[in-house]
């Protein structure tokens, strides 16, 4: 029984050394600004950059996937980055045109109640990152993410 503990110990402390920390910062090439809030994931992980462009991610999969709506979607593996910075373009993108027209809002609002919100059951995804701060300091990162399955009206 002492074995076979050891063993378990062993190799939970094995999977755990195999992943790497990443830490690197996105930096915009254009503006020369960070890119904030962008996110980095590979089949296993996900990271989101703060407001400095700094992400940190846990894999032992290097290959990741940048994606940031206005930017180039780049892949790249983290290993072959030598320097703490990953450069990246903007991308600009032509929208359709606008038509603004002065409805009343509240008669909108009620017919668009039906497309709008759903009633049927569903369930949704959601991220969550919060940061807590002392004196301007940074104590603590903490990322949640879940489901939230709705029952519908």
């Amino acid at each position: 029984m002492k074995k076979i503990t050891l063993l378990f110990l062993y190799f939970t402390c094995i999977t755990a050394f195999c992943q790497k920390q990443y830490k690197k910062t996105l930096w915009d090439n254009s503006c020369n600004c960070p890119v904030q809030f962008a996110t980095i994931s590979n089949n296993d992980n996900y990271s989101i950059s703060n407001e400095d462009g700094l992400f940190n991610i846990i894999t032992d999969n290097d290959s990741v996937i940048f994606n940031m709506l206005g930017y180039e979607k780049l892949s790249f593996k983290l290993s072959e980055i030598k320097n703490d910075t990953i450069f990246v373009k903007s991308k600009a993108f032509l929208l359709d045109e606008v038509v603004i027209h002065s409805n009343n809002i509240y008669e909108s609002i009620i017919k668009s109640k039906k497309t709008d919100y759903t009633v049927e059951p569903h369930v949704e995804k959601f991220f969550l990152r919060t940061i807590i701060r002392k004196n301007n300091e940074i104590i603590k990162i903490a990322d949640l993410s879940g489901k939230i399955k709705n029952k519908g009206v």
